[in-house]
Parts: structure tokens; sequence; C-alpha cells
């Protein structure tokens, strides 16, 4: 009886500590980057056939490799807790291929989209990328999101 009562008291911190893994890692990655991004890297997407939003929902769904930013995945699922700054990439190998719609300023619809990069800038909301799944294989992702920018370049 006391033994049951120790166990579940263990389990309890031990999903507390999962949740809250991802906001350690913002918490220790925004306090120790001192530099600031002084980086040319919006002007090189710009002069691809960027369009760009602000204050935007997106909802992401498809097929992609890459996926990449400060992220700390739990089984695929990505919940962050603080704004983070992320990328998602289809670059049209295999069977990579990306819908995007995001309502912002403008209304931006990329459906069945084979190579596309989305930009996300202070984002905050629920992704799950099969490539980081334990349980699942593939490279699906479905997320929906509110970010402050968001610029989406496409061919």
């Amino acid at each position: 009886m006391k033994g049951s009562k120790y166990f579940m008291k263990f389990l309890a911190v031990g999903a507390i500590f999962l949740l809250m893994m991802p906001a350690l890692q913002g918490t220790i990655n925004n306090s120790a980057n001192f530099k600031s991004d002084t980086s040319d890297d919006n002007d090189i997407i710009e002069n691809q056939g960027t369009t760009y939003y602000e204050d935007c929902i997106i909802i992401i769904w498809g097929r992609c490799n890459r996926v990449w930013g400060a992220l700390t995945w739990i089984f695929g699922f990505y919940c962050p807790l603080f704004k983070k700054n992320l990328n998602i990439q289809a670059s049209g190998m295999g069977n990579e291929s990306l819908n995007v719609i995001v309502r912002g300023d403008g209304l931006g619809t990329y459906f069945d989209q084979e190579n596309i990069l989305i930009d996300l800038r202070g984002a905050t909301g629920v992704m799950y990328w099969f490539g980081k799944s334990v349980l699942f294989t593939g490279n699906q992702i479905f997320a929906r999101c509110k970010a402050e920018y968001c610029w989406v370049t496409t061919p």
C-alpha cells in the first residue's frame, strides 16, 4: 500500500518534468545567447519569391524531412511554452510536399508545394512530426502555430 503511494508520486513528478523539458531548454537557450542575429538571411530569402506575414496563424500539414530550430521533441510532439524560432522545409526529394494556410495581415494558401521553406519567428502552438517520433516512422508533419512573423518562400 505504501509503495503504491510513492510510485504514484514518482509518476506525477516524472510527468511534470517531461512537460517542463521544452520550457527548460528555451530558458537555457535564451539566457546563453548573448549575441543578436546580425545575418542577412532575410535579404537572401526575400529575393527568391518570399511572402511575408505578421501576427499570423499558420496551419501546416504534409510531409517534410527537415525541421530545425530550438526544438525539444517528446515522442514527436512539440508544444513550446515560450516563443521560438523554427523553420520547416520540403525540398521536393522523395515524397516531400507541404500544405500551408497562413492567416495574418493577408491570407496565403500553398497546397501541395514540393519546394517550400517556412520561417517562423516568435512561434507558439502545437506541432507533431513523425521524423522525431519513437512510436511512428515517416516524415509526416502537422502544425498549428501562432507566430509574430512568418516568411513563406517558394520558387
